[in-house]
Order: structure tokens, then C-alpha cells, then sequence
């Protein structure tokens, strides 16, 4: 089947993504769904309050997601819903990857069917829309494989080293490792098995060394390397220390995913199907089945897990199906019939997108939220500094919390990363006004209520044990 031309490609994908980008626009205040979206939201609000990231800021996650996501959200307006809308935008950038990954595969058509299978997996049409960083390394993993690729083709040393500078965005945001053994296999291919030079592979384990290297460097030194080993490394030895990988708990999240199952599965016997009998897509298929293997093999070994999570396998199941049965039937007596199969797939997922954003929009905080931001609203000033353990109300009643309290998640709590002492310090140093405890973390740091006696906090909303503010005495 003859490629269409690199300028019709362009134009598709260019109007693929316009009316992608003005559904999710209109689907940018949906309802709250991950409690990490108050996480970042009061992270980068203590960000642009002038408190440095790490050395006061506190942050658990590699700062690859900050500089990614921090000038989008800022320049769209420094809310919820512009950290929503920056993540989108990656996960556009990670379809035109598809994109071009089908165009090095002489397989085009098949990226457009794999864009369509995406949009039906429910998990992953909820993360490329939240303030979450879990579907970010997807785009930069598929960007790194089809840069490897066409290093392939074209023994063309930049594309290596933009595969290099792709997937270590993948891992300085989430340490994403999972496309590492398909990239390495790659290389390893194309240099002693295709061009049998040994020079050449030793060269481009360095080039791709190196280039990984400086990236880490440009992007962990400026906020200094020490403060960042403190915040993120320090919070995982803490966190694995006091939990352990739970196979069971994945298979279980999993289940919930019927449609990541049936198309790994599927994809599965396909891949066999392809590795059987079309040597030229060998190497294809079974790098795309490398990357979904790695993806479920770190995921079982990963903890604490979340459910979450489990969005990392989205991008390389459909990768390994669409391929798979892309790569089958084109040589099929109908096989002309593809692009036209293909183009109403699309259309129709395009429909879809389009109907869900014209529903009636839900409100973007529930009942009892909303009960939590009238209390704020009404006992606080825009200019006073609150505590609370859920920061999505934080940042959408624009108040400032202590840098060093905007993650009060279960994990940094349990494993004692914030101490008794590290809360009481910041309350001593920033005199919040209000303290609520809506989603049962605050509560779990040790002595709390002794706590805030000694500093004179009176409880003036009392729901239950997990639901009350505490007002600042004069």
C-alpha cells in the first residue's frame, strides 16, 4: 500500500488534533477524579509564590514532569483546569509520535487506527485529561521509539540522540524505563547485526550515554541535585521500605481495565501470528511486544501502586495490536479497503469525542467538597495560609499552603517522610489561619491533635473525626 505524501499526513493529523484538543477543552472541568491533581495544583502555586521547587517546595517526583507541565499551566492561567489542558497537549504530541512511528514502519494507516483504539480505553481518555503526570512518559517513549527507528533507516546519529533525549524525559518525569530494552534492541540490530561494526555500536552506546547524561544534568542541577535526591529518591527508599510489590493488587486493578486485557491478549496471538509469518515486520512487532512486556513486568514489581498506574500499558498494547492486525490483513485480498476502514474508525471516534463534550457539563467538585471550599471561603481571606489534605480546594479557593506541606498524601505520611516535627515546624514558621482534615491524611500524623492544641487551633467545623477545621486563636 503506497504512504500518502508527508504533507497529506501533516494536514490529517493537523485537523486530528484541532478537534481533539476542542473537545477536551470542553471537557476540562470535568469532576475531580485523583486526589494528586491538589498535589501539583498547590505545588505550583507555591512555585509561583516564590518558594524554590525542592530546596522549599517540596516535590516526590523527578523534575522532568515540572518542566514540562509549569509554562503550559502557567501561560493557560495557573488553574486546575490549564494543568488539565497541558497534560492533553502532551498526549496530542504522543499521537503525532504514533504517527510518525507508523510512517517509519511504512504502516501509516495503522497509527490512525491506533489513535481511535486509545479513545476507547476508558483509563486512558481520564489521564491524557488530568492534572497527573502517570500519561506523560507514553508520549516521550513513543517519540524515543520512532526516533530509534528511523536511526535504523537512516544510520542518522541525531535521530539517537533524539531517541536518547526522549525517553529520558520519560524517565526525568516518572523514571519511565519501560521502552529502554526495544531501544537498546534496536540498536544493537541495526549496528552488529545490519551493519556488522562493532565501532558503531560501542559510538552510539556513547552518543546515547552522553546525550541522557547532559539531560539529567540541564534539567536536575538547576534546582540543585542534592534537594532533589531529598525529595524523590529519599521518598521512595522510605515508601519501599514500609510496603512491598503486591502482584495480586495489579491483577486486580487490571480487571477493572476489560479493554487493555481483551487487547493484550488479542495482540498477543496476532504478534505470533506476524513473527510467524512475515519476517520484514519481525523486528517490528516484537520490539512494540517488548515495550508492553516490560510495561507489565515493572508494573507487577512496582509499589505502592495505583491504580493509575495501570494507564502506562495503554500506548504499547494498542501499539502491539493495531500493528499486529494492521500488518495481517493488508495483504489480504481487500486489503484496499484499509484506508477507508481506517478513516470511518476514526470518524466515528471522532464522533464520539465530540457528543461526550457536548453533554452537560458536572460540576468540577462533589457535595462534599464543595461543602470543604464553602468553609475555606468563608473563614479565610484570598491572602491567608491554609492547611488542608485535599489541595484541589487550595488552589481553586486561591489560597496558599506551606511549601513544604503541599503533599500530605497516605504514602509520605505512612512512611514518615513527614514527620510530627516537619508539620509542626511549618505551622510555627507560616501560622495558617485554618487546618482541615476532609480526606483522613492529616490525621495520621502522629500527635495531630496535640498538635494544634499547643498552637492554638479551636475546632470550629465538626463533622466526624475525618471531617473538621480548626481556626488559628490570636
Amino acid at each position: 500500500m503506497q504512504k500518502p505524501s508527508p504533507g497529506a499526513l501533516i494536514l490529517l493529523c493537523g485537523a486530528l488534533c484541532i478537534v481533539l484538543f476542542l473537545c477536551a477543552f470542553a471537557l476540562r472541568s470535568h469532576p475531580n477524579i485523583e486526589w494528586d491533581e491538589g498535589v501539583y495544583l498547590t505545588t505550583f502555586n507555591s512555585v509561583q509564590h516564590g518558594y524554590p521547587l525542592y530546596s522549599q517546595t517540596y516535590l516526590s517526583q523527578p523534575p522532568g514532569f515540572f518542566v514540562a507541565t509549569f509554562p503550559l499551566y502557567a501561560v493557560f492561567g495557573s488553574t486546575l483546569e490549564s494543568g488539565r489542558l497541558a497534560i492533553f497537549l502532551y498526549s496530542l504530541a504522543g499521537l503525532m509520535g504514533i504517527v510518525w512511528l507508523g510512517w517509519e514502519l511504512e504502516s501509516p494507516v495503522f497509527s490512525f487506527v491506533a489513535i481511535s483504539l486509545l479513545y476507547l480505553i476508558p483509563i486512558y481518555t481520564d489521564q491524557i485529561l488530568t492534572f497527573h503526570d502517570n500519561s506523560l512518559p507514553s508520549t516521550f517513549s513513543v517519540l524515543a521509539l520512532a526516533a530509534m527507528f528511523r536511526f535504523q533507516t537512516t544510520a542518522r546519529w541525531r535521530c539517537l540522540s533524539l531517541s536518547a533525549l526522549c525517553v529520558t524525559c520519560a524517565i526525568l518525569i516518572k523514571a519511565d524505563i519501560s521502552v529502554l530494552p526495544s531501544l537498546f534492541f534496536i540498536l544493537t540490530f541495526s549496528t552488529l547485526v545490519e551493519r556488522k561494526s562493532v565501532r558503531d555500536f560501542i559510538k552510539g552506546c556513547g552518543i546515547f550515554a552522553v546525550t541522557a547524561l547532559l539531560l539529567v544534568l540541564v534539567i536536575t542541577v538547576p534546582f540543585g541535585l542534592s534537594n532533589v535526591v531529598a525529595d524523590v529518591v529519599q521518598l521512595r527508599i522510605q515508601a519501599a521500605n514500609t510496603s512491598s510489590a503486591d502482584p495480586a493488587l495489579f491483577v486486580s486493578y487490571l480487571k477493572n481495565q476489560s479493554s487493555l486485557i481483551g487487547l493484550t491478549l488479542l495482540g498477543v496471538v496476532l504478534a505470533g501470528i506476524v513473527v510467524w509469518k512475515k519476517k520484514d515486520k519481525r523486528l517490528s512487532v516484537l520490539m512494540m511486544g517488548l515495550w508492553a512486556l516490560s510495561t507489565y513486568s515493572l508494573l507487577l514489581i512496582y509499589h505502592p501502586l495505583m491504580e493509575s498506574h495501570v494507564v502506562f500499558l495503554a500506548v504499547p498494547t494498542v501499539l502491539l495490536f493495531s500493528f499486529s492486525l494492521y500488518t495481517l490483513i493488508n495483504t489480504a485480498p481487500l486489503s484496499r479497503f484499509i484506508p477507508i476502514g481506517a478513516a470511518v474508525f476514526t470518524i466515528i471516534m471522532l464522533m464520539g469525542r465530540a457528543t461526550a463534550s457536548l453533554a452537560p457539563p458536572a460540576a468540577i467538585l462533589n457535595d462534599s467538597q464543595t461543602r470543604e471550599l464553602n468553609i475555606v471561603t468563608s473563614n479565610t481571606q484570598p491572602s491567608d495560609t491554609i492547611v488542608t489534605d485535599d489541595g484541589v480546594i487550595t488552589g481553586i479557593a486561591n489560597r496558599f499552603t506551606p511549601p513544604d506541606l503541599t503533599d500530605t498524601s497516605f504514602i509520605r505520611i505512612d512512611s514518615g517522610e513527614l514527620t510530627s516535627q516537619a508539620f509542626e515546624n511549618s505551622l510555627v514558621d507560616y501560622q495558617p489561619k485554618l487546618i482541615m482534615t476532609w480526606t483522613g491524611r492529616l490525621v495520621r500524623i502522629s500527635d495531630f491533635d496535640r498538635i494544634l492544641q499547643r498552637h492554638n487551633y479551636v475546632l470550629a467545623v465538626d463533622l466526624d473525626y475525618y471531617h473538621r477545621a480548626y481556626l488559628l486563636q490570636p
